[in-house]
């Protein structure tokens, strides 16, 4: 998945959300494991799941576009992904995980 931009929106003590862009829409990705630390995301090893908002009107329904575990391609794409914000705004979840 191609991502030019990535933005750090939340960190929970289960995980992390990451609003990341293709060149055409924002995708929001959320990386979560019990407990979760750097090293695990470097590692691969949390469960991932990006999620479109796809806008009607005048709401938002979430459709997910990869998950873990459903497809070996989707974990092939995924990998690429957490690697891509990693090498853009790696430091600063790092930093964020330590707090």
């Amino acid at each position: 998945m191609k991502v030019v931009k990535a933005e750090l929106k939340a960190i929970r003590k289960n995980g992390i959300d990451v609003k990341v862009h293709n060149g055409l829409m924002g995708l929001i990705t959320s990386i979560d494991k019990e407990d979760i630390t750097f090293e695990d995301i470097v590692n691969h090893q949390v469960h991932t799941k990006v999620i479109l908002l796809t806008r009607k009107c005048c709401s938002s329904t979430p459709m997910t576009i990869l998950e873990t575990g459903v497809k070996p391609e989707d974990d092939e794409e995924i990998v690429e992904l957490l690697d891509r914000i990693l090498e853009l705004i790696g430091e600063e979840i790092k930093q964020n995980l330590k707090k």
